[in-house]
């Protein structure tokens, strides 16, 4: 880098955040299949989207690497501005994966050890 000062941290900043943005991408936009599931009681049955199993795959690599960058302290602040939404949303379509489910609790917690902008973020 040729940058200095302001310029340097500016130009860090980017490509910390440019690093995140792919995983960012691919947690915004989860394969799903759609499924006929019976109401039980009911004699009619309701279309369930639910995400494949190379999308909870996926999913599960990508909190496994973003959970590690994640514990870097200097990336922590920037990491949580950019990251919190997308990992919830991805839980959220992957809720009955496990594995899924623990690997975003973990990045939740990375992000709120020690560095108050990630509490806030998680907890608005």
């Amino acid at each position: 880098m040729t940058e200095t000062g302001d310029d340097r941290q500016r130009a860090i900043d980017k490509f910390q955040r440019n690093r995140v943005t792919m995983f960012n991408w691919l947690l915004a936009y989860i394969p799903t299949d759609t499924e006929l599931t019976s109401v039980k009681g009911q004699n009619h049955f309701e279309k369930v989207r639910v995400p494949t199993r190379r999308a909870q795959e996926l999913v599960s690599a990508i909190f496994d690497v973003v959970g590690d960058l994640a514990w870097e302290a200097e990336q922590k602040e920037l990491m949580s501005e950019s990251v919190v939404e997308y990992v919830y949303y991805a839980m959220k379509v992957c809720a009955e994966n496990g594995t899924c489910a623990v690997a975003g609790m973990k990045i939740f917690y990375s992000l709120c050890y020690r560095c108050e902008p990630g509490q806030q973020m998680i907890l608005r």
